[in-house]
Order: structure tokens, then sequence, then C-alpha cells
């Protein structure tokens, strides 16, 4: 099981290149192996740097936090907080940032799978997302 240590995000990864590099080398790299050799440098930094973006969106601060999703971007399909469970677990601001990510990690696998079926690699790049909005208006 993948596990994101304190330790391995401590080393100064406060800014968006630093945050990139590292999510990159760390975790892509041995992780996902195949998107990292698969993806052009420009491309995984970029779609990590959204995931970033999108992690903020969801008040996540901590990096930590941050890397947890986009890992969850990684691993369900980047728009994986628009299905049930991932959304009402990331939109209950009563509980920590862990709080709310480990109950993404912890749901149902049959809610994964619908995730999974329903992903949209358009995702990670919001951009296109709000082209094909505006386009289908």
């Amino acid at each position: 099981m993948l596990r994101i240590s304190q330790d391995q995000i401590a080393s100064r990864v406060d800014t968006d290149d630093a945050f990139a590099e590292w999510y990159i080398q760390d975790v892509l790299r041995n992780h996902f192996p195949q998107d990292y050799w698969a993806l052009s440098d420009e491309s995984k930094r970029e779609m990590v740097l959204n995931g970033r973006s999108y992690a903020r969106s969801f008040g996540l601060t901590k990096n930590e936090s941050q890397a947890r999703f986009v890992t969850l971007m990684w691993l369900i399909g980047p728009n994986f907080y628009h299905f049930d469970g991932y959304s009402h677990a990331l939109a209950e601001q009563n509980l920590t940032e862990t709080m709310r990510l480990d109950k993404c990690f912890d749901l149902q696998k049959d809610l994964a799978v619908v995730a999974i079926q329903g992903a949209d690699a358009l995702y990670w790049y919001p951009h296109m997302v709000a082209l094909r909005n505006e386009r289908s208006v």
C-alpha cells in the first residue's frame, strides 16, 4: 500500500516547483512507473501542479494532504472528487484534512469502481474541462 510519510515530504516542498519535483521523483516514479515513463516531464509537472491546485480548492493546505489528494487522482481518476463517497468525504469541513482524506482512501470498493469507470483524463487540465463545458452550452 502506498504511504506518504512526513519524512518524505519534510524535505522543503513548500514551493510549487519543489512539490512537483518531489512528487514526480519520489511518488510517481516509484508508485506509478507506467505514467512516469510514458509522460513528458512537462506533462507530469503540469498534472501534479493542477492536482495540487484542485487539492487547495478543497481547503487542503498541508503538503501531505495535497500529495495524498494528487495520489487519489492517479489511483482513481483526476475527477474522483465528483463521485459519491469522495465528494461527501471532502466536503466534511468539520473533519481535519487528514481525516477527510483517510475517508477517501477507506471507501468501499464499489464506490471506487464507479469513480474509476467514470474517470475523465481532461480533469488533469482544468482549462480543457472549461472549454468542453463552454462548447456544450
